[in-house]
């Protein structure tokens, strides 16, 4: 075995190399070709690839790899508006409509608060009526 290593080691031109049947490299006796047409319409656009970092960061953030730049926006990032840039009518309409959305939640729980309570007694009422019940059971006599 080392004796082949050796040969090999010792091989320099290319002539040697093809009179060897037990050696195949990709590059020797083959004919030279023109590589393949493509004749389908090219759908690539300009300034449209992702780097590899680019492809690394949306993996890793789990978003589709589509191969487009333009950003992907799961909706507004900016939820609280810039109080410095508006005026006191822009203001007074955020307050007026900050103040509706607070009352509609307070509505809300106070609607599912009633429902807890409803529910709660409905529970109360059939423990009573399951104690009911075994009490009736228990005065039964056995005939």
């Amino acid at each position: 075995m080392t004796t082949e290593i050796n040969d090999l080691v010792q091989i320099d031109k290319p002539d040697e190399i093809k009179d060897r049947p037990d050696i195949r490299l990709q590059f020797f006796n083959r004919p030279p070709t023109d590589g393949e047409k493509y004749f389908q319409v090219s759908k690539t656009q300009p300034d449209q690839s992702m780097s590899v970092r680019e492809l690394l960061e949306r993996n890793k953030r789990g978003l589709p790899l589509s191969g487009n730049k333009f950003p992907i926006y799961l909706g507004d990032t900016d939820d609280m508006p810039n109080l410095k840039t508006m005026d006191l009518s822009e203001i007074a309409a955020l307050r007026d409509k900050v103040q509706e959305d607070i009352n509609e939640y307070r509505s809300q729980i106070a609607i599912e608060n009633k429902r807890i309570q409803e529910a709660e007694q409905r529970r109360e009422e059939l423990v009573r009526f399951e104690q009911w019940k075994q009490k009736e059971e228990n005065k039964k006599p056995i005939v």
